[in-house]
């Protein structure tokens, strides 16, 4: 049986798309095995009787995202007039207080680092509309150092985050 030149492009165009999707699928996951609906049997055991009263209280959670690249170390080192923040595996910052405003990212993200009440203000604002601020302080006890973390605009809902880093010196032991 001859197959038409029209016919044979129509058919090599749909085994084209069916392969693409084929792919995407895979690359989402879509052949692993997926976790049950349902809750966990360790969860479901914490879970109240129903109908008794519970008591809600707000707390922090423990972690809140999993976040590319964790920060598992933070090193902060002022120079003069300039702060050199590395962040583990590799990642390296240099802020500078001053109050004036630069450019990164190809020109794409104004910002601005200024002290403002004894603490370190970082202020980024994006072309994309959104801004993130940064507190950064130190605990009264100086014993940790306190990230406040502000994003709002863009596509985004406002988002509130605080980061703490207890102190850890070198030369002490253990």
């Amino acid at each position: 049986m001859v197959v038409p030149k029209r016919d044979a492009t129509l058919i090599q165009i749909g085994a084209t798309t069916l392969g693409l999707v084929l792919l995407l699928v895979w690359i989402e996951g879509g052949f692993e095995p997926k976790t049950p609906p349902g809750l966990s049997a360790a969860v479901a055991a914490e879970r109240p009787a129903p109908g008794t009263t519970v008591r809600v209280e707000r707390r922090d959670a423990d972690t809140l995202f999993n976040w590319p690249g964790t920060v598992a170390a933070l090193t902060v080192t002022q120079v003069e007039s300039e702060i050199v923040v590395e962040e583990t595996p590799g990642q390296r910052r240099e802020l500078y207080p001053n109050g004036r405003t630069y450019k990164t990212d190809e020109g794409a993200t104004q910002i601005r680092t200024s002290w403002k009440d004894g603490k370190l203000v970082v202020e980024r604002k994006n072309v994309r509309g959104w801004r993130l601020v940064e507190t950064w302080e130190l605990a009264p006890d100086r014993g940790r150092l306190v990230i406040h973390l502000l994003l709002e605009g863009g596509a985004r809902p406002k988002l509130n985050l605080t980061r703490v880093y207890d102190r850890y010196d070198a030369e002490s032991p253990g």
